[in-house]
């Protein structure tokens, strides 16, 4: 019988440890309850019976509040709920053929029949509830993981254009992306889950809405205070105003987190179009989405990571919310950064059956 968030056995006993030692890492005066669980949860015969939704409960408790859900729910602000349901995942061959004829990567018509497995058809996809952050991860946050852990920096730390408090940490891998979500109670959110965040049950273009408006996002658009016609227009003038842009050196940088709040997505997500494109959980899969129609969990395996949402450099037809990405997971990408979601349970059955 299938269960709630569809994670086996192993798979629940590794995020149930993985939850509590990030947490005692955050916490080292975390009471006698954590404290307890996690030397019992060493032993394989009392893990068999420990799920993620045990260690959340524990944590919960911890803080003083019921349930995992009140605690989220009660002890950040920088979380939005989005309720289980279904959503409109993917887009039309319309919309595809619209972004085709921006030739944004320059898509032959071979190369577009192609393309076009990537985002069609459009279907209805349910997801569970769940909270995701209201912002991107901070360079602050991550700062802090870094101390906590004393994981070794990446790159950008060291460039003060990229680098600075409220900017969106960017330049991180995949990997790194992962381990402070986990770091932080939570995980990268499913491809599935960050497109429904993004944009709600209405199938809707952009997080706002479905009609094009630059003020409500950092993109080229607004920072070139005009619009482009097709990617050569987009490229001379990147060419022109930031010829060594690459390097982040001169010309625009990401801006903080939160700076456009009227591009909030339905559920209050800030910058889920623009300043920089996020990690997700996902492998890329061409057909991902003949995924099953019930939080699909993406491919097992596939070629490189996905990530979602635009680039504070990039124009229009990268900013839609069905629009895909992708990278190696090693790739150290100052275009791209992430947020994190928590998992929430609402009913009384558990993330996976307890064994007898």
């Amino acid at each position: 019988m299938p269960t709630r968030n569809h994670l086996n056995f192993e798979q629940s006993r590794k995020q149930a440890k993985d939850l509590l030692k990030a947490f005692k890492a955050r916490n080292p005066e975390a009471g006698d309850r954590v404290k307890n669980a996690i030397a019992q949860i060493q032993d394989d015969v009392f893990s068999a019976n420990f799920s993620l939704h045990d260690a959340q409960r524990v944590i919960a408790r911890e803080h003083g509040f019921d349930s995992w859900e009140h605690l989220l729910g009660n002890s950040d602000p920088h979380l939005v709920l989005v309720p289980g349901g279904t959503f409109i995942l993917g887009a039309t061959k319309e919309q595809v053929q619209d972004f085709k004829g921006f030739e944004v990567y320059g898509l032959t018509d071979a190369m577009y029949e192609d393309y076009l497995l990537s985002y069609a058809p459009r279907k209805e996809v349910h997801v569970d509830s769940f909270y995701i952050g209201k912002y991107l991860v901070t360079n602050k946050q991550y700062h802090e993981f870094l101390e906590a852990t004393g994981r070794k920096p990446h790159e950008n730390f060291s460039k003060p254009r990229l680098s600075q408090p409220q900017q969106p940490v960017c330049g991180v891998t995949w990997h790194d992306a992962h381990d402070y979500c986990v770091w932080a109670g939570g995980r990268l959110p499913t491809e599935v889950e960050w497109e429904k965040a993004a944009r709600g049950t209405d199938g809707r273009l952009y997080p706002w809405g479905n009609e094009w408006d630059p003020s409500k996002l950092y993109s080229i658009e607004g920072i070139a205070n005009r619009e482009f016609a097709d990617s050569k227009e987009w490229m001379e003038y990147m060419k022109q105003h930031s010829p060594d842009w690459t390097q982040y050196d001169t010309g625009p940088v990401p801006a903080e987190v939160g700076s456009y709040p009227d591009g909030a997505s339905p559920y209050g997500a800030l910058d889920m179009a623009g300043n920089v494109r996020e990690w997700v959980n996902d492998w890329f899969n061409q057909y991902a989405y003949n995924y099953a129609e019930r939080n699909p969990q993406g491919p097992k395996t596939g070629e490189g990571k996905m990530n979602r949402g635009g680039v504070w450099m990039e124009p229009r037809p990268t900013q839609l919310t069905w629009f895909r990405g992708r990278s190696g997971q090693n790739a150290e990408d100052p275009r791209v950064g992430f947020r994190c979601v928590f998992l929430v349970i609402t009913d009384s059955v558990d993330p996976v059956p307890h064994r007898s």
